[in-house]
């Protein structure tokens, strides 16, 4: 957590580190969306699997004891 009088040198700590980090993938946006959107029509198996932003990693469905078809997304709550 971060105060107030934190932010200002978080911001440019961030705006430092985008400045050196350099990519060698050449790819638009829009193709990089399309692709990421690829991944989890065709590849990804939803129903098996929930995205999980907290452990980064695909969750097994029946461990959280869901059941819904659809791409679920689990969050860092």
């Amino acid at each position: 957590t971060l105060t107030d009088d934190q932010y200002p040198e978080f911001i440019e700590l961030c705006k430092s580190y985008s400045k050196e980090w350099k990519s060698s993938n050449n790819s638009s946006i829009e193709i990089l969306f399309l692709q990421f959107l690829s991944y989890y029509v065709k590849t990804f198996n939803v129903k098996q699997f929930v995205v999980s932003i907290q452990t980064r990693m695909p969750v097994v469905k029946i461990d959280k004891n869901w059941h819904s078809r659809k791409l679920l997304i689990e969050g860092t709550f």
